[in-house]
């Protein structure tokens, strides 16, 4: 039954018109007609009894292989328009998966050339200078960054000991590095991978933003289960910026990219001079809560 609409009314036209041949041609002796009682008259002689015969079981043929082929032909559109629903939200997430990707490229590609190609190029300036204690200080201030940034690609202590253990070490290197006051309120627990990974890089990207752009005194991170749900935020007491002009620069593209990739939400409340704050919710799994 599962035929194109028009087809499907073409096959129960030809089937009612089938039992309308046969009767009429019972009728005309043209068919032998199977008797299982032979003594009766045989109604198929009786045109009245053939006319309405043809009458009533045509119409009753033809009205339930109509309904069967007008069920079946509506629930193959059904499931064929679920599955190119199903197939256009694949490639959504996988054009998402591939953005992430590449936002995640250009962040360490800065890292590199803003913080360790300079670094280098002092060493550098410093050896030709003859000056080897602050070439070596150098050096030491780049190994120091290439760990840093081997632990930002995919920090050891999150598939060791969970979010709570990764974000507090992101949290401490990033308030030793910049300076900045670092306030935390993290109540979580061990998560899915792809969970615990996307709220690292969404705080991670975060604290970039603010390191880099947001001028910003103190930030505040605060992460906790409710009603099923991991909420957190991160604010800061910077310079904000104007949502409307900036639109998804500042790794916000990549950091809604993660938040939906794992079912959630991300909302950004910033204004000029005001500071910016963070929020963000994701769906957890009710054997993975521990509230």
């Amino acid at each position: 039954f599962f035929l194109p609409r028009a087809a499907g009314y073409l096959v129960t036209g030809l089937a009612t018109g089938s039992y309308v041949l046969v009767a009429f041609l019972e009728y005309l002796g043209l068919l032998p007609h199977f008797r299982p009682f032979s003594h009766r008259t045989p109604p198929y002689r009786d045109l009245s009894y053939v006319l309405a015969t043809v009458l009533v079981g045509g119409i009753g043929i033809y009205g339930v292989l109509a309904f069967t082929v007008r069920a079946f032909a509506d629930l193959f559109q059904r499931k064929s328009e679920e599955l190119a629903r199903r197939k256009a939200v694949l490639e959504r997430l996988s054009l998402k998966l591939l953005s992430a990707r590449e936002e995640e490229r250009r962040r360490v590609a800065r890292r590199i050339h803003d913080e360790m190609g300079q670094a280098l190029a002092a060493a550098r300036w410093a050896l030709a200078a003859g000056k080897v204690e602050e070439a070596d200080k150098l050096l030491a201030e780049l190994g120091e960054g290439l760990r840093g940034l081997a632990r930002e690609l995919r920090p050891p202590l999150l598939d060791e000991l969970g979010l709570g253990a990764a974000l507090t070490n992101l949290l401490e290197d990033f308030s030793t590095s910049t300076g900045i006051a670092v306030e935390k309120e993290l109540r979580v627990g061990r998560y899915p991978p792809e969970v615990e990974i996307a709220i690292f890089r969404v705080v991670q990207e975060a604290l970039e933003n603010v390191r880099r752009h947001a001028g910003a005194k103190r930030v505040i991170v605060r992460i906790k289960e409710r009603n099923g749900k991991l909420v957190g935020s991160v604010t800061d007491d910077g310079v904000g910026f104007d949502r409307h002009r900036i639109s998804e620069g500042l790794g916000l593209s990549g950091m809604r990219e993660w938040i939906s990739l794992v079912g959630g939400k991300l909302k950004v409340g910033t204004e000029p001079g005001k500071g910016t704050r963070i929020e963000f919710e994701v769906p957890l799994p009710s054997s993975e809560t521990t509230s």
